[in-house]
């Protein structure tokens, strides 16, 4: 016992510094552990990285598109936010229906458009809005897109010259004639083109007048004047002071030959031509890739009004010289279109306006004798069409173009003739004003009143079977409003329009 107890001792006594150590060892590790662990619990996790904040929203609105879904029009609703190749903001709808993702338009050119533009298409229904993430409104979009439209706004050359004859500051009228035409509470809005002037001088560096529409001979200079056509002359020509209207209704928008792409046409694609990938999956938006770019009309169906669209923008007004091979070749190409457009409205229901900036007919006396034809081109390829006239259904044709009110009727069937191109532009003083009579235009007798005076727009009230009235809204240069100057009716009662105290 004792020898095997004495050995137990010394074997105890031998190892202890060994086992003490190892304990030792172990317990600072296992201290080590805990402590770091203890540590890394109390430190704070790193932070996932934040989303990058949303681009400002610095315009939304709705237009009125073709669509290859059905017969009825959509509502392509767009969106510009800061900053080229900015991420595109979602439209939330009031249902609780999940957010609506908006696409990014292709665009033309980053630095002279640091900005991107967003569409969607939208359909709501009764009681449901719709709003552009980080706006303070709803979009403008119809609870039914086959209601009828009971008030409409038409409005064209809105934009300033911004020189010495018109400058912004204090003779420019459009902010307070969009505010106006807003409050009237429109179910729609047709501009019929020339948004932009402060981005489309007429004339280069050389003094040379930029391509509006008349080609010319073979040698001579074919100039482009676009440098301005930025988002910078976008905002402050059309975006700032159309926000109002933007905001109260969708609208039909029309180009015109400041949109020309010798002019502001890179923005017109960009912005507000309603083409869109979304409306129709096989078209190709169009852009400006060539000189002159020209595209196909197209009809909007409403539930009591067909609105057939005509882009004339390159159409000849006779302002300049023209080749004659291009005049030809013009006015072929516009023969096709109104044929385009008389089919397809042989196989709508009901009657129709056809939209285009340039009138197919108008008169105007600027200093010279005798009075010019406007325009020369279109009348000439609406004789050349297959019918030789406008479809029986057209009722009326709407334009702008000359910087004025002109109305015209005819002593036969043909559609009247209404010119609104007075809403912002300076207007032109026309020394055919107030009027004429007993007039022969383009074959046909015709009498026509005239306002070079006051700016302004017509507002619209439609009634079932496609007649309605209109008046004159008129403003001073200033955006001071004036008494209602004009009124309009369909069917007609003598002349298309009369001033107020003939009625």
């Amino acid at each position: 016992m004792s020898e095997y107890s004495s050995g137990m001792t010394m074997h105890e006594d031998s190892s202890r510094p060994s086992r003490f150590l190892t304990t030792t060892l172990l317990e600072a590790a296992l201290s080590v552990l805990l402590a770091a662990t203890l540590s890394a619990c109390a430190a704070p996790r790193p932070e996932e990285p934040e989303a990058p904040p949303a681009a400002p929203l610095l315009a939304d609105y709705v237009l009125l598109g073709r669509s290859v879904a059905g017969p009825a029009p959509a509502a392509l609703a767009r969106a510009i936010v800061a900053g080229a190749g900015s991420a595109c903001p979602a439209i939330t709808l009031s249902d609780g229906s999940p957010p609506l993702p908006m696409l990014p338009r292709t665009n033309p050119d980053p630095q002279a458009f640091p900005v991107t533009v967003c569409e969607a298409v939208v359909a709501t229904g009764a009681g449901v809005t719709a709003r552009v993430d980080g706006s303070g409104h709803d979009l403008p979009v119809p609870e039914s897109l086959t209601a009828p439209v009971e008030r409409l706004v038409a409005i064209a050359d809105t934009g300033c010259k911004s020189d010495a004859s018109q400058p912004c500051a204090d003779a420019w009228p459009f902010p307070a004639i969009a505010a106006a035409a807003a409050a009237d509470d429109p179910d729609l809005v047709v501009h019929l083109g020339d948004y932009n002037y402060r981005g489309t001088p007429s004339k280069d560096a050389q003094d040379r007048w930029a391509y509006d529409g008349c080609l010319p001979n073979e040698g001579e200079p074919f100039v482009i004047q676009r440098t301005r056509d930025t988002w910078q002359t976008w905002r402050e020509d059309f975006f700032d002071a159309a926000r109002p209207l933007l905001e109260a209704a969708p609208w039909v928008a029309v180009r015109g030959n400041h949109e020309l792409c010798s002019r502001a046409g890179q923005g017109w694609f960009y912005f507000l031509d309603p083409r869109s990938r979304l409306l129709d999956p096989d078209v190709v938006p169009p852009s400006c890739n060539a000189p002159f770019v020209q595209t196909d009309p197209y009809v909007i169906g409403l539930a009591n009004l067909e609105l057939a669209v005509l882009d004339s923008a390159n159409a000849c007004g006779g302002e300049a010289p023209q080749s004659d091979a291009h005049r030809t070749e013009e006015v072929t190409s516009f023969a096709r279109q109104l044929d385009a457009i008389a089919t397809s409205l042989a196989q709508r229901p009901n009657r129709a306006w056809l939209l285009t900036h340039r009138p197919l007919w108008g008169l105007s006396r600027w200093g010279t004798e005798p009075a010019e034809v406007i325009t020369d081109t279109l009348q000439s390829a609406l004789d050349g069409s297959v019918g030789g006239e406008l479809p029986a259904s057209v009722a009326m044709v709407l334009s702008g173009h000359m910087h004025e009110f002109e109305a015209i009727t005819f002593a036969n069937d043909r559609a009247p003739q209404l010119t609104v191109g007075n809403s912002g532009v300076l207007i032109g003083p026309d020394l055919m004003a107030p009027g004429f009579a007993g007039t022969t235009l383009d074959g046909v007798t015709a009498s026509g009143l005239i306002d070079a005076t006051n700016h302004g727009y017509l507002l619209f009230e439609l009634r079932d079977g496609g007649d309605w009235t209109a008046t004159l809204r008129a403003f001073d240069a200033a955006g001071a409003p004036r008494p209602a100057t004009i009124s309009c009716a369909l069917p007609l009662s003598g002349s298309l329009c009369a001033n107020n105290v003939e009625r």
